[in-house]
């Protein structure tokens, strides 16, 4: 049986698992019948944001007026090149920075608007392969690091309405046309909503060590020395925050959860 969702706080879900978290929005989005959406889902490294985007994206298929698949941004694909090779193992890719924010923003800002963009493929390590055409989809999900404060980033969202309304729990932004301007004009009936996926530092550490020793090849000193050193300050500092302003918080402690 699944466990009853909390109240953290004011208008905000605690929910136990991912599981109880997929459960609930699918009732949601049957209830208010959406058609179309903007999800944003963030959470530290190995929390398992990447595995609840993914289940989250098939959720969503099949939803909007077409019955098409929904379109996931993973903000890697976004991570700047890296121009100096010779100190790449000690790059910090865990900072606002290292992301080029400011093209995912306008990304965004036109796939809402329903064209079409040349999305970055990201390969690993600081390494960009080129460029992939991607349509607009009714339904977008967002999923990185820091993908809660994008909404304050895309253009048109900052004239659509006051960045704190912007997050309503369990209703859609509806706004009256006639009272939004032109560029916010795509806003109206969008159902936005901010995710936030958690686990305990020892189980996220586990998934990390797992993830780094058998995809990537580094031993264990070193997957460690680079958590301690770049993965848990930057968390700290800006990724731990994006907890206030999320509708949702999902715990996710499942071992057998191992994405990143």
């Amino acid at each position: 049986m699944s466990a009853q969702p909390t109240q953290a706080q004011s208008a905000q879900l605690v929910l136990p698992s991912v599981e109880d978290a997929l459960a609930i929005y699918a009732a949601l989005l049957d209830e208010f019948d959406v058609k179309r959406g903007l999800f944003f889902i963030a959470g530290g490294s190995a929390s398992g944001k990447s595995y609840f985007a993914k289940r989250f994206v098939k959720l969503l298929e099949g939803r909007d007026e077409e019955g098409g698949e929904a379109l996931h941004i993973d903000m890697d694909d976004y991570y700047k090149p890296v121009v100096d090779r010779q100190n790449i193992e000690t790059y910090n890719f865990d900072r606002p920075k290292a992301v080029d924010l400011a093209l995912l923003s306008r990304h965004l800002d036109e796939l809402i608007r329903g064209k079409t963009v040349f999305k970055p493929v990201y390969a690993y390590n600081g390494i960009r392969k080129g460029y992939k055409l991607v349509e607009a989809k009714p339904f977008i999900v967002v999923e990185g690091l820091f993908a809660s404060p994008l909404y304050a980033r895309v253009p048109s969202m900052q004239k659509a309405a006051n960045p704190s309304k912007l997050y309503s729990h369990f209703s859609p932004f509806y706004s009256p046309p006639h009272s939004l301007p032109p560029s916010a004009q795509p806003f109206t009936q969008l159902f936005m909503q901010a995710i936030f996926v958690e686990a305990s530092p020892a189980v996220a550490l586990r998934r990390r060590l797992r993830r780094d020793a058998v995809e990537r090849g580094y031993d264990a000193a070193e997957v460690i020395s680079r958590w301690y050193g770049s993965v848990v300050p930057a968390y700290k500092r800006w990724v731990e925050r994006q907890k206030n302003v999320a509708n949702t918080l999902v715990r996710n402690d499942y071992l057998e959860e191992l994405n990143p």
